[in-house]
């Protein structure tokens, strides 16, 4: 029998651990990162107000991942821009497809449609600095262009805001953003020091630049039950994203957290 989820993170941990085990077993650097990096530091799992879990790797464990993972056709499914091209979000996810969103309007293959675990690619950066900021410049306003275009009708928000973004995804549909983010990628001259940024992600994150020893240097960690890798600089990593990385943010950044964190509704759904 279907039922509502109380407890998502349940769902998204075993994903997870999905996700961890392949990875392992396979040679593939997948490390925890942004909140639910600095959720394993700060508390040994999720943050408490926290809505989602975030990976990352290099581009090419990401390409293995993608390869590998994505032939699998069970519970747990890897849904990519590479693979799907009805899949319309810019990053890779996993999703637990014994879950499903009950309270919006959702296009098919939205990122939202099911509980997921979401992987941030780091890609290798121009050595030249004047380069570096024009290809995040690019990739920042491509990556908006994505956005607006997976937008969904949201309950609760303003009549004007939901006909607005509808507009402007009906009206941006045919733009070749993903083609374009593809290309310009591809394009990139690395030199001889090897540094990578997660370039589809907007401003501020895309400028925090980690070396290729970040994904060398590693060490398992438990995570809410979930053994997962983490990088033995983290402290840098999580001084540069979030400052005072080991206080908690103010009581009303934690209470908008929360409000995003109940927006969806998801149910089990047995397959």
């Amino acid at each position: 029998m279907d039922s509502v989820i109380e407890d998502q993170n349940e769902y998204r941990l075993g994903i997870l651990r999905e996700m961890m085990q392949f990875c392992e077993e396979n040679g593939i650097t997948c490390l925890l990162a942004w909140g639910s990096l600095l959720g394993a530091v700060r508390e040994g799992g999720i943050i408490p107000w926290d809505y989602d879990i975030d990976v990352m790797m290099t581009r090419e464990d990401y390409d293995r991942f993608v390869e590998g993972f994505g032939s699998k056709n069970g519970r747990y499914q890897l849904w990519a821009p590479e693979t799907n091209r009805k899949y319309k979000g810019k990053l890779g996810i996993v999703v637990d497809t014994y879950t499903e969103c009950i309270n919006l309007k959702l296009p098919e293959c939205n990122p939202l449609e099911h509980l997921f675990v979401e992987i941030y690619v780091f890609d290798v950066l121009p050595s030249r600095e004047e380069d570096r900021e024009a290809l995040l410049n690019k990739m920042c306003k491509l990556s908006t262009i994505n956005r607006i275009k997976t937008s969904y009708w949201t309950p609760g928000s303003p009549l004007v805001k939901n006909i607005a973004m509808l507009a402007l995804r009906t009206l941006l549909s045919p733009f070749p953003e993903r083609e374009m983010i593809k290309k310009t990628l591809e394009a990139v001259e690395p030199g001889s020091v090897i540094e990578y940024a997660s370039t589809y992600n907007g401003r501020p994150y895309c400028e925090k630049y980690v070396s290729a020893g970040f994904f060398q240097s590693t060490e398992l960690v438990d995570f809410d039950g979930v053994m997962c890798r983490i990088p033995n600089d983290y402290h840098r990593f999580l001084t540069d994203t979030y400052g005072d990385y080991m206080t908690p943010p103010p009581l009303e950044d934690r209470e908008r957290a929360e409000l995003l964190k109940d927006s969806c509704v998801y149910r089990y759904v047995q397959r």
